[in-house]
C-alpha cells in the first residue's frame, strides 16, 4: 500500500494510471502522473474546470504520453441489478451483456432526474 502518490508514480514497472478519485483532484493527479511519464486514463468528468483540462492536455503533449477519458459503468443501476440477479442464483452465468445508456426519466420515474441533465431538458413528451 502506498501513502504517497509520488512514491506510487515512481514505480518503474507501472505502465498506466487510472484516476478514479473525486473530480476536484483529477487534474492534479493526472498531471503528476503524466510528468512521471505514465499513460493516464481519467474518469469522467475530466476536470471541473476548463483551464485544468487544458493543462492536462498540455502535460500529455509535453510528456508525449496518451491521456484517455473514460466512464466506468460498474456502478450504474443496470450493472448493479445484473450483479444482484447473478448473486441471487435466479439465473446462471452471463455469456454476453450489452447495455445502452438512455435518458430514461419518463420511463423510470423512481430514478428521478438524469444525472447531469437540467430538469428542463431531462424529460420531454407526454409521459412527463
Amino acid at each position: 500500500m502506498y501513502h504517497d502518490v509520488d512514491d506510487f508514480l515512481s514505480i518503474d514497472k507501472l505502465v498506466f494510471v487510472v484516476i478514479t478519485t473525486t473530480n476536484d483532484v483529477h487534474a492534479e493527479l493526472t498531471i503528476r502522473a503524466l510528468e512521471k511519464k505514465k499513460n493516464v486514463i481519467v474518469e469522467k468528468p475530466m476536470s471541473v474546470d476548463y483551464e485544468c483540462v487544458l493543462r492536462m492536455i498540455k502535460a500529455a503533449e509535453q510528456n508525449k504520453k496518451p491521456l484517455f477519458v473514460h466512464q466506468s459503468s460498474r456502478w450504474d443501476r443496470d450493472f448493479l441489478l445484473l450483479r444482484e440477479i447473478k448473486k441471487s442464483g435466479f439465473i446462471g452465468g452471463f455469456k454476453d451483456v450489452k447495455s445502452r445508456v438512455i435518458l430514461c426519466d419518463a420511463f423510470w420515474p423512481s430514478w428521478g432526474q438524469a444525472w447531469g441533465v437540467p430538469k428542463s431538458l431531462s424529460c420531454k413528451g407526454p409521459a412527463c
